[in-house]
């Protein structure tokens, strides 16, 4: 079993891995960040972590921002004020070296009900994002 997965087969382990990451997003050091995902993938030494690796992340895209406006303009509901996107992938799945992992995107489209996108800063996303019990939005 990989380092990783022995650390993420806890959820203390997890949770100081992604504490960690939090940590230096919420202070602004994106460098600390980048560098510590990169130790992690060269750890993993996987076919998905070599692509990580190797991609520029200046050459990444998201299509269908259109789409996803115009499913927005549409919208019949409450107005849209909050959007999250998060790459997961099937929490039962193991970590075999050489297994292909297909990640998936998942899209969020919220109002303001339970949490008011449209009147919060920046500090307050982070601070929501960052509750233990998960943020209200979730």
């Amino acid at each position: 079993m990989h380092e990783l997965q022995t650390l993420f087969a806890t959820q203390e382990g997890e949770q100081a891995w992604e504490a960690e990451m939090r940590q230096s997003f919420h202070e602004g050091d994106l460098e600390n960040l980048r560098k510590y995902l990169v130790m992690s993938l060269e750890s993993l030494d996987t076919p998905l972590a070599q692509q990580c690796l190797a991609i520029n992340s200046r050459s990444i895209e998201f299509e269908g921002w259109d789409d996803l406006a115009d499913a927005i303009e549409i919208n019949e509901g409450d107005t849209v004020t909050g959007v999250t996107i998060a790459i997961a992938n099937d929490p039962d799945k193991a970590f075999d070296k050489g297994q292909e992992i297909r990640p998936y995107m998942l899209l969020g489209i919220y109002g303001d009900e339970p949490f008011a996108f449209s009147k919060a800063n920046t500090h307050q996303l982070l601070t929501e994002a960052a509750n233990p019990e998960g943020p209200a939005w979730a």
